[in-house]
């Protein structure tokens, strides 16, 4: 069995395969990584993962190992993994998940990502007037200038037009 040499002492003593990953299991998942893991889960950030579906994939993989660590009896219970879940996002999303009657997480990942695809629409929607509006003024800038070298080439053009410009 191929193990890093400092975990030999978990598993040096004698025994079945299964009481071998047992003491490993002991060795690493203990109270002194629970604290690790849990501070690992405070510090998560939602921005730092790109979408909902990354965050809540290492969130729920890291809560795991850290539940892992305790007793049945002592192990967060579902609404302090939520509020540690949702603490890590924006405000905005924070605000959105208060109005969801769900604790679930794996639940507030798929009402959340509807949010996080509807505020994207939009965003690409402004984005895109934004785009329009550039154009148009562009193209307006382009008028202006026609008409000016226009002018320069007939100057005793209509005096109306000459106060257009």
């Amino acid at each position: 069995m191929a193990v890093n040499p400092k975990y030999h002492c978990s598993i040096s003593n004698g025994g079945t395969i299964n009481t071998k990953i047992d003491n490993l299991k002991a060795f690493v998942l203990n109270e002194e990584n629970y604290v690790y893991f849990k501070d690992f889960l405070k510090r998560m950030k939602l921005t730092k993962y790109g979408n909902i579906d990354n965050y809540t994939e290492l969130f729920l993989n890291i809560a795991e190992k850290m539940n892992a660590c305790l007793h049945k009896k002592e192990r967060l219970p579902e609404r302090e993994l939520s509020e540690i879940y949702l603490s890590g996002m924006p405000n905005w999303l924070q605000i959105e998940a208060s109005k969801l009657d769900t604790i679930n997480i794996t639940d507030l990942q798929i009402s959340l990502r509807k949010v996080e695809m509807k505020l994207s629409e939009i965003e690409i929607k402004n984005n895109t007037n934004k785009i329009k509006l550039k154009i148009k003024k562009v193209q307006i800038k382009i008028s202006i200038n026609q008409i000016s070298l226009i002018y320069q080439i007939q100057p005793n053009l209509n005096p109306v037009l000459l106060q257009m410009l």
